[in-house]
């Protein structure tokens, strides 16, 4: 799911890609590759306080 969140942020499809960093997070949420990736997209998108 990471990886598939991570193509979507590539392609703009940012808001899906939220859907699927917090699916992959449900299903570990200490994944640290996840976590990681989940941050920077949500910086792209400006939304620090998340």
């Amino acid at each position: 799911m990471n990886s598939y969140a991570i193509a979507l942020t590539h392609h703009g499809l940012v808001e899906k890609a939220f859907e699927m960093f917090e699916r992959s997070l449900q299903v570990d949420a200490n994944n640290t590759i996840t976590l990681n990736s989940y941050s920077k997209a949500l910086a792209y998108k400006g939304r620090f306080q998340k």
